[in-house]
């Protein structure tokens, strides 16, 4: 009976000890009310394009992924709908949850997005055929065309120094593609799996001051844990390095759990995001109603108010966290010395509980200022 109860403590501790710290006081809020914010594509100082995955719910036809240009005209460092203007709506939105029922609270849709140029964006989004496709946006007319559509889930893509090649994170097939603007479509490189046979899922990218590709990834579904299942296991995350030349791969940064996302700054220093790190909580049922005020505060899967920031300064070997307590961070990009952080995914309103107590889940923009 003792070795059941020393058993039972080494599970649930970790869940207790890994719960939220306050936010840096380097943080502020820029903008709030959003749903499924994901990409953020810094255009210039006061000024981000936000894609939004959406709600998850179709309104009387409708659906509500979005992407917006968001510019600080009255410069008060907050976003308003007043500043806001609609480059593209009725996108796609989806909950996984009601489509594969996964037990976790996730919203798909637009998702990741970067400047090509001054007037080109391109973007991933959900093409509701279980499919990604990769979309270029003229700025000036508003005029799309479809550059790829791959099979499954596309969680990032970044251009390379050249900007003649698109790299895509491609997060069911545990791999990485590029899309060559000239010739097409290749297969990169296909990572194994990790501990526990848990899948890699490659969910960000970065290139670094090399030219060598930093990849977030993310570690998959355990299934047989002990006669359960379980969304990931905590420590098994990694931020990996891919030689683009020779097409191979190290372990950068280790004992991560979900990394979601990593930037690199000018000076060589490697951000990244765990969008918790905390253990999974318990799944949820098909029939739970997501949209239902009256349902239990369910967190969905995972951990609220457990996400954190970190970074890998130039030249160290140990990683050192800048901001905590985030919740369910999805996406982060760097412009000058302003880092720029997603949170709050999953049914946008809905009650949810963590350490803090009850709350709603609210999508936000965060910025943290870097001091060298």
């Amino acid at each position: 009976m003792l070795r059941l109860c020393f058993s039972i403590l080494a599970l649930i501790l970790p869940f207790f000890c890994t719960f939220t710290k306050p936010l840096s006081a380097k943080t502020a809020e820029l903008a709030r009310g959003l749903h499924n914010p994901r990409g953020i594509v810094p255009v210039a100082t006061g000024s981000l394009i936000i894609l939004e995955a959406g709600t998850g719910k179709t309104l009387d036809g409708v659906n509500s992924g979005k992407i917006s240009w968001w510019r600080d005209l009255n410069q008060d460092d907050q976003f308003d709908s007043s500043e806001e203007s609609r480059l593209r709506e009725d996108l796609y939105s989806y909950n996984i949850m009601e489509v594969f029922n996964p037990g976790r609270d996730e919203v798909v849709g637009p998702g990741d997005g970067l400047l090509r140029n001054d007037h080109t964006l391109i973007y991933t989004r959900d093409s509701g055929r279980e499919t990604t496709e990769i979309v270029q946006l003229d700025l000036v007319d508003l005029a799309e065309v479809v550059l790829i559509e791959r099979p499954g889930v596309v969680n990032s893509i970044t251009l390379s120094s050249d900007q003649q090649s698109l790299f895509l994170a491609e997060s069911t097939l545990n791999q990485i593609g590029a899309y060559h603007f000239g010739s097409g479509y290749e297969e990169i490189l296909l990572f194994d799996v990790l501990q526990n046979q848990q899948q890699a899922v490659p969910t960000g990218l970065a290139l670094d001051s090399e030219g060598n590709l930093l990849v977030a990834l993310f570690s998959g579904q355990l299934w047989a844990y002990f006669g359960e299942t379980i969304s990931f296991m905590p420590g098994d995350a990694k931020i990996a390095r891919v030689d683009l030349k020779t097409r191979t791969y190290e372990y950068l940064i280790e004992g991560l759990t979900t990394a979601i996302d990593v930037a690199t700054d000018n000076n060589g220093n490697i951000y990244f995001l765990e969008m918790t790190t905390a253990w999974p909580t318990n799944l949820i049922s098909r029939d739970f109603d997501l949209h239902d005020k009256h349902s239990p505060p369910d967190p969905g899967g995972y951990v609220r108010n457990s996400g954190r920031l970190s970074v890998l300064p130039t030249g160290s070997k140990e990683s050192r966290a800048l901001v905590e307590g985030l919740d369910l961070p999805t996406n982060l990009s760097i412009l000058d010395h302003q880092i720029y952080i997603s949170t709050g995914q999953g049914t946008p309103g809905r009650t949810v509980w963590s350490q803090q107590g009850l709350s709603e889940i609210d999508g936000k923009i965060l910025n943290y200022e870097i001091h060298q």
